[in-house]
């Protein structure tokens, strides 16, 4: 569905210019970037991806593409906090254990 498409057209909000420009340099000189990152989905929503992000290059050595897999941790991390403030605070007052 996005294959051709301007990753950027994904951007969130959730994250400022700066961190896009990172990412993007990071590809650009290394190639590769690998982390998690906020993207805005087809429906509009924010959801948190852990992303694989690699430079394609062809037989002239040109990279005009970057090949994205992403795999949506939205859930899991909203889980991670659950258990994070159940362990670590009072569910009854708020305080910390």
């Amino acid at each position: 569905e996005l294959v051709g498409t301007e990753w950027a057209r994904m951007n969130s909000p959730l994250h400022d210019a700066a961190f896009y420009r990172a990412r993007h340099d990071a590809i650009t000189r290394g190639g590769r970037w690998h982390g998690e990152c906020w993207q805005r989905g087809r429906d509009g929503s924010d959801r948190l991806y852990t992303t694989d992000a690699t430079q394609v290059r062809d037989r002239d050595g040109d990279a005009p593409f970057v090949v994205v897999v992403q795999n949506d941790t939205t859930e899991r991390k909203r889980a991670e906090i659950e258990l994070r403030q159940l362990a670590n605070y009072d569910t009854l007052t708020g305080l910390a254990n």
